[in-house]
This record gives C-alpha cells, structure tokens and sequence, in this order.
C-alpha cells in the first residue's frame, strides 16, 4: 500500500504543479491506487 501511496502523492504533484495533463497511463495508475485502496478500508472497517 506504500507504493501506491507514493505514487499517488507523486500524480497528485503532478496534476497539481505541471502542464502535463493526464493520460491513459496515470489514469490507470490511480485506478489501481482506488481499488487496493478500498479492499484495505473494507477489511478495517468491517
């Protein structure tokens, strides 16, 4: 989970400080951040 979350920051920084805008790449990208994201919370909140 720390990767992705490092990852994540990093896309953050970049849709937030660049003139890159986001392609098919990093939309994939955070898709995968959301689903291991959600399993994670789904197993600490039951």
């Amino acid at each position: 989970m720390k990767k992705e979350a490092d990852e994540l920051i990093r896309l953050h920084v970049i849709a937030t400080y660049s003139t890159v805008e986001a392609d098919q790449q990093m939309e994939d990208r955070l898709r995968k951040f959301w689903v291991a994201f959600r399993v994670i919370r789904n197993h600490y909140v039951q």
